[in-house]
């Protein structure tokens, strides 16, 4: 046996051909993700070629993993479910979320209610790096070309070589673009923020072409959010005034948290419809506005004092 294989066309029982191709033989190619030894570092490209493509990864589109006793946001989200849209991780032990760039940048729709956040403010940009494993792109990909150039090196020696972390192709955002749909619902949240602020906004752009970031103002964290649930955070006691990049922002639940004033940033809120304040003791709005319990009254009403 010569070690080569010859591919015919198949024939009939009667020896004759008929004429139709085989099947052609596919290749498929995993990474080397189970045998990569401790210590090995993967290393990103400079290419254009390296981007993500919507088109091609993962076709899962809805997780659920609500009720796992689950600590930490699970690590390779963002490389294994790159197409994922809904993610739910209520009634979990998750008490910080330092970086967006743990979920996938493809998310609309994201449920951490019943968690133990005290904080929701996930602009770390080196959140996804703090050991070895965690430098690992965890992305398999059947038929696709390797990507990543993967050394075998150890963490202290390629740090000290390189000067700085690499970071895998699929956590290089700083928000959440498809973002519609972010509960936080009966958590501990002391304080919240929607955007990155001016003096960083700079440098977390450098890492991802996907931020709107600019020079003239901060970057916003969720671009298209328009249902924000924030209810039954008993700790919470003000909202931000950078609430107003929510331009899209539809819906607003602040039921049963200490909140007694609104912002008057909440009047250029021109989409929001439902604006939920059950318990609350909203002292700058006149009583005669809330009595009538309209959502377009109290917006309006923060835009006139804006205006003033």
């Amino acid at each position: 046996m010569n070690g080569t294989f010859e591919s015919k066309s198949p024939k009939t029982a009667s020896g004759e051909n008929t004429g139709k191709q085989p099947h052609p033989l596919k290749m498929f190619h995993h990474s080397q993700l189970w045998g990569t030894q401790h210590g090995d570092d993967v290393e990103d490209s400079d290419s254009e070629e390296e981007d993500i493509e919507p088109s091609k990864g993962s076709t899962l589109q809805k997780l659920d993993l609500s009720s796992n006793q689950i600590s930490k946001i699970p690590l390779g989200l963002s490389c294994l479910a790159t197409n994922l849209v809904t993610l739910n991780l209520s009634n979990n032990h998750i008490a910080d979320v330092p970086s967006l760039a743990l979920f996938p940048i493809s998310l609309g729709t994201l449920d951490l209610s019943h968690n133990n956040l005290t904080s929701f403010f996930p602009i770390s940009e080196n959140a996804l790096y703090g050991n070895v494993a965690e430098h690992r792109c965890y992305s398999v990909m059947e038929g696709q070309r390797p990507r990543m150039r993967q050394r075998r090196v150890s963490a202290e020696s390629g740090l000290r070589k390189s000067g700085k972390v690499r970071h895998c192709r699929h956590s290089k955002h700083r928000i959440l673009p498809h973002l519609k749909r972010l509960d936080l619902n009966n958590n501990k949240l002391e304080e919240i923020s929607f955007s990155i602020p001016r003096h960083r906004a700079a440098s977390a752009a450098s890492l991802s072409e996907n931020s709107p970031s600019n020079s003239r103002g901060p970057s916003v964290l969720y671009p298209s959010l328009q249902s924000l649930t924030l209810s039954q955070n008993s700790e919470l006691t003000t909202l931000p005034r950078d609430i107003k990049v929510l331009s899209k922002l539809g819906s607003l639940h602040l039921n049963k948290t200490k909140i007694t004033h609104l912002p008057p940033e909440v009047g250029l809120l021109s989409e929001l419809w439902d604006l939920q304040y059950q318990e609350l003791q909203l002292q700058n709005i006149e009583a005669s506005v809330l009595e009538r319990k309209k959502t377009k009254d109290i917006v309006g009403y923060l835009r006139s004092v804006l205006e003033k």
